[in-house]
């Protein structure tokens, strides 16, 4: 999703697990405005989100708990590690 001139990452809750989250989709800035470093970052957020999940119906175990989902620590979190991905301007 491009908002602004940036591209955002938007991956929704699938349903069956809509009651474990506080919202229905994650979405969260990829801080560029090239479209082929959008597509790079969010192919590698996704594997990243699948391989390191594989215990866990949620895409951000370390996050939730069984009253939510803290969004802004998840936010937080693929900001860190996009932060040195990601080029300046």
């Amino acid at each position: 999703m491009k908002r602004d001139g940036k591209y955002y990452y938007v991956r929704h809750i699938p349903k069956d697990l809509t009651h474990h989250y506080t919202v229905r989709r994650l979405c969260f800035s990829l801080k560029t405005n090239s479209d082929s470093i959008a597509i790079r970052f969010s192919k590698s957020i996704t594997q990243r989100i699948k391989e390191t999940n594989t215990a866990s119906p949620y895409a951000f175990p370390r996050y939730t708990s069984s009253k939510g989902t803290n969004g802004n620590s998840v936010s937080a979190a693929i900001n860190k590690w996009l932060k040195p991905r990601v080029p300046e301007g």
